[in-house]
């Protein structure tokens, strides 16, 4: 099983925290952002490699990072084409490009590496190989309002009845957290999404395009999720996981 982190971004609303240094970079406590994320996820024994997505800009700051990790012989960068701010290239072509070039064919697990999360991912898992199928994990949030800088999910049982990226009007507080299963049978469709896609959509958008054909399963988790973009989610997070 292999997991890709997205770390390329360059977090210009967490500025000026995130001018010299990337976002999975900072600390939360006595951990940095990317250490939460791996730490859970290498509970999955059957993770073998993880992929972190990243930009020319930050690259040395990830690769001193990598020295001396537990995990360094397992970790492996892929650097994007983006040379500035302006010029973003978007998380699915980044995904596609990766998994052409490593010659991918296992299971997947797909996160942005601004989530901090507290759930068992071993059920989530587990969720996901029962249900031989694209998984992805949801939250229920207090306010309906905070959903519309989300991914909103509509739920039919298990599975998802809807999905809409950063609405105006949010149909329910359950919202998409980045973390997302992929079997390998699914990867080929993922590639010809990713190879297409705009450079100004996110990892929202892949799932509203499977969403046309597939089945995508919502494992929902009452543990705690804290997704940072500005200065105050930020402060929240140190308060929360700190």
């Amino acid at each position: 099983m292999k997991v890709v982190i997205f770390a390329a971004g360059y977090g210009t609303r967490l500025y000026p925290l995130t001018k010299n240094k990337a976002k999975p970079l900072l600390p939360i406590g006595k951990k940095l952002i990317i250490d939460y994320i791996i730490e859970k996820i290498s509970e999955i024994k059957k993770v073998n490699k993880f992929f972190v997505t990243i930009n020319k800009k930050f690259e040395k700051g990830f690769r001193d990072w990598r020295k001396g990790h537990f995990l360094e012989d397992k970790i492996k960068f892929f650097v994007n084409n983006s040379e500035g701010v302006h010029h973003e290239v978007s998380p699915l072509n980044d995904l596609a490009s990766l998994l052409e070039k490593e010659k991918i064919d296992d299971d997947l697990i797909v996160i942005a590496g601004d989530n901090l999360f507290e759930f068992d991912f071993k059920n989530f898992i587990e969720f996901s190989k029962k249900h031989k199928g694209i998984s992805i994990v949801v939250f229920k949030i207090k306010k309906k309002e905070d959903a519309k800088r989300f991914g909103v999910v509509e739920l039919k049982g298990d599975k998802i009845g809807g999905f809409e990226e950063k609405p105006k009007n949010p149909k329910t507080r359950f919202i998409s957290s980045a973390i997302y299963f992929f079997p390998k049978n699914h990867l080929k469709l993922i590639k010809k999404i990713g190879k297409s896609a705009d450079p100004k959509t996110n990892i929202g958008h892949l799932i509203i395009d499977l969403f046309k054909t597939e089945d995508i399963f919502a494992y929902v988790s009452d543990g705690k999720f804290f997704d940072i973009g500005v200065i105050d989610d930020y402060k929240k997070a140190n308060e929360i996981f700190g």
